[in-house]
């Protein structure tokens, strides 16, 4: 098993400069172990994305043997060392922590043993060590057993741990939700006591947990899970959620993958007429601003889409960005009863429609670019002022879209000009 870990460290893209910080650390006879996610993907047979080591070393002794290491959050016990292209490492002397002034940091922490050190840590299955030098893995709160039972459960009592740091109640789901394990009862127990306490966590905080979350890829399990253990409503208080909405998002989308359709996901029940409402919501988060401008856009092509009002050609160009996606999640939306529209039958048979007509079209899942350019006009007629050729040219793409068998000449009688 050990040596199993040893060659899964060995695909880690930096492996040969970690390994040597490792062993220049144990030369100098300090005690040195990788800690936590790498070890626990490891026994999982799973990519290691991170490493970080745990020490006996103290800042001031790392920073000794690694001149260059930045040692500005020495106070916290951690240096970090550059890697390649601008990684790092992490190393944290092994330590022990107070009370949690604020239900994220401690009051202070102080330097101690490998097994105190495990004893601050959040879940048993991130309490996994294992020692380069020996290669062995240092299991003390049966970390092992909880990896093959498919359990996530905390190192103490769960209340306490959730006390100390409210996020740990997200990381739990969130690691429940990636790696298909269930919780501890107690854990489960802990949530509805202290649920309440996520409104104490920074937004900033919060969506983090929260886009690892998604990016998982089950967002309908996730957001029934936040609804039943009684976190939706302080994460995002600005929803009043319905039963009827669960059955939008249970259904099976293909776009889990896609960050820029989570919010839309989210807010599509509560916001599908009102853009300025759905823009509200967005600039509640510290969401990043091409994010937000994208699921604006979404949410417009969904709205245009709905719109039996809307012109052919609106409808064409509502299905130009992930023409699959907006499709399915509209007709979806359509299939709930949450907009309860008496047209909503014939809103499906033009959406369906629709994209039959966009496909007679598309190449490569997008609308053509437009035939006519201003350079065609200038040469095609000459006598037309330039100020009125961006009407024109909108004119003459609309046109073409309706008609796609049209060519440049075709367009401009068509148009009359």
């Amino acid at each position: 098993m050990q040596t199993f870990i040893k060659n899964s460290l060995k695909k880690h893209p930096y492996w040969n400069e970690i390994e040597s910080i490792i062993l220049k650390l144990s030369e100098k006879d300090f005690e040195v172990v990788i800690v936590g996610g790498a070890v626990r993907n490891a026994l999982l047979n799973k990519a290691i994305t991170d490493i970080d080591l745990a020490t006996s070393a103290k800042p001031e002794q790392i920073v000794k043997i690694f001149p260059k290491s930045n040692s500005n959050f020495k106070k916290y016990g951690t240096v970090f060392i550059a890697l390649k292209n601008k990684h790092t490492l992490e190393i944290t002397t092994f330590r022990k922590e107070s009370n949690y002034k604020d239900g994220r940091r401690p009051k202070s922490v102080k330097y101690s043993s490998l097994k105190e050190d495990a004893q601050r840590r959040d879940f048993t299955i991130n309490a996994l060590f294992y020692n380069l030098k020996t290669d062995q893995v240092i299991d003390l709160f049966n970390g092992f057993k909880d990896l093959k039972n498919k359990k996530i459960k905390t190192v103490g009592k769960a209340e306490k741990r959730f006390k100390e740091d409210h996020l740990r109640m997200l990381r739990a789901l969130r690691l429940a939700q990636q790696l298909n394990f269930r919780l501890d009862k107690e854990i489960i127990k802990a949530f509805l006591k202290l649920n309440k306490n996520i409104k104490k966590i920074s937004k900033e905080r919060i969506l983090k947990e929260l886009m690892l979350m998604f990016s998982a890829g089950k967002i309908d399990t996730i957001l029934k899970e936040l609804n039943n253990y009684g976190f939706f409503q302080y994460i995002f208080p600005e929803l009043k959620i319905e039963k009827k909405y669960f059955n939008f998002w249970e259904k099976k989308f293909s776009f889990f993958s896609h960050p820029d359709l989570f919010w839309v996901f989210i807010g599509l029940p509560f916001f599908h007429s009102n853009r300025k409402s759905f823009s509200d919501f967005l600039t509640n988060y510290p969401i990043k601003k091409s994010i937000i401008k994208q699921s604006l856009s979404y949410l417009k092509s969904i709205q245009t889409l709905i719109d039996l009002n809307k012109s052919f050609t609106d409808k064409l160009m509502a299905l130009n960005r992930e023409k699959s996606l907006i499709y399915e999640l509209t007709f979806q939306f359509l299939q709930s009863d949450i907009l309860k529209n008496k047209n909503s039958k014939k809103i499906i048979q033009n959406l369906k429609f629709i994209l039959k007509e966009f496909e007679k079209r598309e190449i490569n899942n997008k609308l053509p670019e437009p035939l006519l350019k201003g350079a065609d006009l200038l040469k095609l007629c000459p006598s037309l002022k330039k100020q009125n050729f961006s009407k024109i040219l909108k004119k003459a793409f609309i046109c073409q879209i309706e008609n796609p068998k049209l060519n440049k000449k075709d367009i401009l009688k068509k148009l009359h000009v």
